[in-house]
Parts: C-alpha cells; structure tokens; sequence
C-alpha cells in the first residue's frame, strides 16, 4: 500500500521548526505495519535517498497532508494534516467547500497556501511583522496567477471588469501591509490579522473558480483577449 502525501514542514526533537516547505512538496510514500509494545501500527516509510535528499536526521518530526491512500483520493473532509491537529487554515478552508487536494495540485495555489500556512503559525508564535511578510508574499503569488490565468466571467457571471478588479483589489492589500518607511513601534497584530483573513478568501474564492472550470490558461503567461487559452483542469493540473 501507499500514501500520496504533502510535506508541509519538518520540526526536530524538541519541536523546533527546521523547515517549512514553499510550495508544499509531493511524496509517494509506502505503508508498512510496526509492532509497539502490544500491538501493530499502520507506519510511512521514507526510504534512506529521499531522507538525504530532505536532509532529515533520526528523531526529526514531519508535518504531512494526505491526500490519497492505495492510488484512491480522499473525500475532502478526510484529508488532514498529520503531526498537528487540523489548523484554523485548513479548518477555514474545508467549511469553505474548498476541496485541498485541488488547492495542493495546482502549483501557484500550493505555493500561495504554503505561505499562508507559514503567516498563520508565525502568528501562533506572536511573531506579526514575519505573519505580515509571508502574507505579502502570498499576494504576489496570487498576482502571478492572474498574470498567468483568465478568469471566465461569463461563467461565474460576473461583469467584464471583474479580473480587472480581483487584480486592483490584490495590488491595495499589498500596499495595505507595506508601511513605506520604519513604523513606530511594534506591527498592528489587528490590522495583519484582518488581511491575512482577507488574503485567505481571496485563495479559497480562486481555488472555487478553478473547480468550477472557470479559470483558463493564457499563452505567453499575460492577460490577453487576443491570446489563446487552454483551461486549466482541476482534476489533471500537477505541481511542477
């Protein structure tokens, strides 16, 4: 048997963060069965080329997203986290009706997740002005993405200038958070909070449009009515 997993981040013996994976990264790891003490325990054997490759050394944690198990894809209420109980970032995405294995399949989705994963836990840990910069980093990935992609309005039923305005409505957030110069005293933990909120609608509203169809490739990577398009396909589109 085998898993089909997402490696989100690595943690040591003492529960100390190594590395944190941006985009998430794609395993297929075999099962086997361990005995503990009095009975056996369903295990994921990482093989010694990929634990070199990873740089893990013995004792060290890893975060994981199941997403498949023996080749069958989960329903989306049963794909989770392993190490941590589900955090309030995925638990917002799944009450969202946003299907994660769709989100982790699409490389700019996976990518602009894994630094909200990061923004999120930074501001776990109190550290805003680290949560405000991976938030940062999280809209110029979704930028890239409508640089790249063509939003169907007709589909969704929008108005015409609709990408038009998702793409002005990313650009204000990102000078939201920039302060153009040293700021008195410490990051505003209220105003990070609420874009990061914001930041976290915006993914879950993209990921709706791309399992719904309404999201189409642009050659060239540019918005353009006179470019071709090719539609992404959720059930298809692989991470590169």
């Amino acid at each position: 048997m085998s898993v089909e997993v997402y490696l989100v981040e690595v943690r040591d013996e003492q529960n100390r963060l190594v590395k944190r994976f941006k985009p998430f990264e794609k395993l297929q790891l075999e099962t086997r069965y361990r005995r503990y003490r009095t009975r056996l325990i369903l295990c994921l054997k990482l093989d010694a080329e990929k634990a070199s490759r990873l740089n893990l050394e013995e004792g060290y944690k890893l975060v994981l997203i199941i997403t498949k198990y023996d080749e069958t894809p989960l329903i989306p209420s049963s794909v989770r986290a392993v190490y941590y109980k589900l955090p309030g970032i995925l638990e917002h995405l799944e009450k969202a009706g946003v299907k994660l294995s769709l989100i982790l399949e699409q490389s700019a989705l996976n990518k602009a997740l894994s630094y909200l994963w990061d923004a999120w836990f930074r501001l776990e840990e109190n550290d805003v002005e680290g949560a405000r910069t991976a938030t940062r980093k999280t809209l110029e990935v979704l930028e890239n993405f409508l640089n790249k992609y063509r939003i169907d309005v007709e589909k969704l039923e929008e108005t015409k200038d609709f990408q038009d305005k998702m793409e002005k409505l990313i650009s204000d957030i990102k000078s939201f958070l920039h302060y153009g110069g040293p700021h008195p005293g410490p990051t505003p933990r209220v105003t990070t909070e609420l874009v990061f909120n914001l930041v976290l609608q915006i993914l879950a509203y993209l990921a709706k449009c791309v399992e719904m169809g309404a999201v189409h490739q642009n050659e060239g990577g540019q918005v353009g009515q006179n470019r071709n398009q090719v539609e992404i396909n959720p059930e298809t589109t692989k991470p590169h």
